[in-house]
Formats: C-alpha cells, sequence, structure tokens
C-alpha cells in the first residue's frame, strides 16, 4: 500500500495554515477594523451574541475539527512527551459527507528522546498481535 502524502502547496488540498498577523493587507485590517468596531458597539451583549452577529453577517460557518483523541495517532503516542502544534488544517468530507477540518500537526522532540519514543511505539505495536 502506498503512503499518503500531501503537497501543502496543493490548492486541491484545501490547507489552511495558521493566521500570520504581521502578514495582513490594507483590506484584510479593514475586516478586522469592522469586527472591531461591531463588538465596541454592541457594549453589554454576551460575547456569544455578538460572534453569532459577526458569523451571520460575514458568512461563517462552524466546520468542526477532526478529534485527535480520536486517533490512532493519539492512542499510540498520546502518552509521550512528544511536543506536537498544530499548524493548520484542511477541510475534507468525513464519512457522512460534512465538512471537517482535519489539523496538519508538526511534532518535535530531542533525537534520544524520539529513539526512546520509536522503541517504545515498536514495543507496544508488537504486544497488540
Amino acid at each position: 500500500m502506498a503512503e499518503k502524502t500531501f503537497d501543502l502547496k496543493d490548492k486541491k488540498r484545501n490547507f489552511t495554515e495558521q493566521l500570520d498577523y504581521t502578514t495582513l493587507n490594507k483590506r484584510e485590517k479593514q475586516i478586522v477594523e469592522e469586527v472591531v468596531k461591531i463588538y465596541n458597539s454592541r457594549e453589554g451583549v454576551p460575547n456569544n451574541l455578538v460572534a453569532e452577529e459577526v458569523k451571520t453577517k460575514f458568512e461563517i460557518k462552524d466546520i468542526p475539527f477532526m478529534k485527535i483523541e480520536d486517533t490512532l495517532f493519539h492512542t499510540l503516542l498520546g502518552d509521550e512527551r512528544l511536543g506536537t502544534n498544530i499548524q493548520g488544517w484542511r477541510t475534507d468530507k468525513d464519512e457522512k459527507g460534512n465538512d471537517i477540518r482535519i489539523p496538519h500537526l508538526i511534532f518535535s522532540g530531542d533525537l534520544d528522546v524520539l529513539e526512546d519514543i520509536m522503541k517504545r511505539l515498536v514495543t507496544k505495536i508488537k504486544n497488540m498481535k
């Protein structure tokens, strides 16, 4: 079976990077200013209601993230000292055809720590048989 890999620059994969606030263009800053203006004009209104108003105005829909805790990755490596961060996500369809965001994870660790993790992982896998 071929390994499944993704080119993060492939537009068809629909990968979304974490936002870099230092690179916003003038139009994007205007949009942020509009959102701030909406929040400031709704003093005393609960944040969740203002957030719903903003989502409606900008036609934003909530798309759930795939739960890391429900994956084999987490089952096998969740208890390890592995620095894991979400760098972004791609939007795909779940088994029911609904949109879902698949996190793009990076992980890091000192090589000796990673070596120990791999040894424990091999042992876990062998013990699963």
